[in-house]
């Protein structure tokens, strides 16, 4: 079957920076944002407060338009004492660049928070991102005292899905710890997602990015590797914090601790360790094993694919959800290949916004379905997912227009766009944020040079001809002005092949 080269979607191109005032687009209650910056040691009096980071603090905001909840990360300015670390921070968030040859975008998984849109003013740089109302993973800890095996196999699998996701995009966190792991809810079920990238490197070199050394001195005293401390690394200090976590989580203390930083950080460099307290009595060697071979030297370390696939997560972190597709989810997929192409990405624009309540058993099929916890699909996995499908040309022809991008893979963003019910992505909120992302001189009308940045960003020039672009506008521009309306962007949303 021939592959013709067509209009790739990059949902980088859709996270960008916002020009309007934040105070024109979400409401904050009591001015939480007014006045931060000479208010910024004085925070109790903000009752929306949800949380900090290594900048700044975040609260909650309402947007004017689709009602959507948010949290904004407000980092004052005169906060940001280093600014390329801070940037960094953002560009991995903001996704705007090619972080790796084999994948077109980062911040795309189930467990990595997403951000989707940036403002900046004299004062202040505004980060907004998804809401996680769970607490921190560090709180949770604290609650129960320590997990069960089966619950901390659980989380566990999701953070290191998240490890594995970063570590093949070439970032490497380098401050792993349970404050910077959120729930996305209040339920134990809920899902954990990685936050908090400012200490975070992006490594070079593509497929090479695992042998690249590091030598700044980053994390925090608990979880930090001892290679880390003699300024001479490389991405598997990661996996040294991973093991410190687990450790926690199912004992409830540290393996390394002290009474000063000074104290904990001697203890690191000697790497002892043992599972001498009574809360180790009960807990399985295997899960005794994998810490072991987390928490040991660099060259012994699994990397978090192998770690993926050791007996005790396999065992009881064994995905017990659908790993199918459901019909309406093949439905859906199988409409998409015939959709319009301005359908397609409006479709991706309402998978980069969309509630995670309106998503949660297609990203339960998703992380079912991704079988090496690499947080993308590939051909293989999808033929395991329509099984019932015999025809593999089919399948190929599914999966290739599900990869918008065109890298090969169907990542997280792109399985959502495709297998979304119509139910879901009609509903008024979904289409609003949509058109919003095209309409960006807010004129209430999308031409083609709207249509031209959204599908290039500011990055990626020149990669859609006029010719096509024509062509994307005349499908929709039902009354021949040359732009696209709203009821003309709802007629083709509404339009079902």
């Amino acid at each position: 079957m021939e592959y013709k080269p067509d209009i790739v979607i990059k949902k980088a191109t859709m996270i960008r920076k916002n020009f309007n005032d934040i105070n024109q687009v979400y409401n904050f209650e009591k001015g939480v944002c007014h006045n931060i910056l000479n208010e910024f040691n004085n925070l109790n009096k903000y009752p929306q407060k949800l949380g900090s980071g290594s900048y700044g603090v975040v609260h909650r905001g309402i947007h004017q338009v689709t009602g959507q909840e948010r949290a904004i990360k407000v980092i004052p300015r005169a906060k940001i004492k280093n600014m390329d670390r801070f940037k960094t921070e953002v560009k991995i968030l903001q996704t705007l660049v090619n972080i790796s040859t084999t994948f077109n975008t980062f911040q795309d998984h189930p467990n990595v928070i997403k951000l989707f849109e940036y403002f900046e003013d004299d004062t202040n740089v505004y980060l907004v991102m998804e809401v996680c109302s769970g607490g921190e993973l560090f709180e949770r800890i604290i609650e129960k005292e320590y997990f069960s095996e089966k619950y901390a196999a659980q989380v566990f699998k999701q953070i290191l899905e998240a490890i594995n996701y970063c570590h093949n995009n070439g970032v490497c966190h380098r401050d792993l710890k349970p404050e910077n792991f959120l729930y996305e809810n209040k339920d134990d079920s809920s899902d954990v997602k990685i936050i908090d990238f400012g200490l975070s490197k992006i490594l070079d070199g593509g497929s090479k990015h695992a042998l690249q050394r590091m030598k700044t001195k980053a994390g925090t005293p608990y979880y930090i590797s001892p290679e880390v401390l003699t300024g001479n690394y490389d991405i598997s200090c990661d996996m040294w914090s991973a093991g410190c976590i687990l450790y926690i989580l199912l004992c409830g203390y540290p393996p390394f601790y002290g009474d000063d930083d000074q104290e904990i950080l001697r203890m690191v460099k000697r790497g002892e360790f043992d599972f001498d307290g009574e809360e180790w009595e009960d807990v399985s060697n295997d899960a005794k094993d994998l810490i072991k071979k987390l928490i040991c030297k660099p060259e012994r370390r699994l990397t978090a694919g192998e770690a993926l696939q050791h007996t005790w997560i396999r065992t009881l972190a064994k995905n017990s959800k659908v790993e199918r597709l459901t019909k309406l989810n093949l439905d859906s997929l199988k409409k998409f290949q015939h959709h319009q192409k301005l359908k397609q990405v409006a479709l991706t624009a309402i998978a980069v916004h969309i509630n995670p309540k309106d998503i949660k058993q297609l990203k339960d099929s998703f992380k079912a379905l991704d079988k090496n916890g690499d947080g993308c699909l590939n051909l293989e996995e999808l033929k395991l997912g329509l099984s019932d499908m015999k025809n593999g040309e089919e399948i190929l022809a599914l999966m290739q227009a599900a990869d918008t991008d065109k890298s090969g893979t169907i990542n997280y963003t792109e399985f959502i766009a495709a297998t979304l019910d119509a139910q879901v992505f009609m509903r008024e909120e979904n289409l609003r944020n949509a058109f919003m992302m095209f309409d960006t001189d807010q004129s209430g009308k999308i031409d083609a040079k709207e249509i031209k940045h959204l599908l290039e960003g500011d990055d990626f020039k020149d990669q859609v001809s006029s010719d096509q672009l024509s062509q994307v506008l005349q499908d929709v521009d039902v009354n021949g002005d040359g732009e696209i309306d709203f009821e003309e962007f709802l007629t083709m949303m509404r339009k079902i092949i």
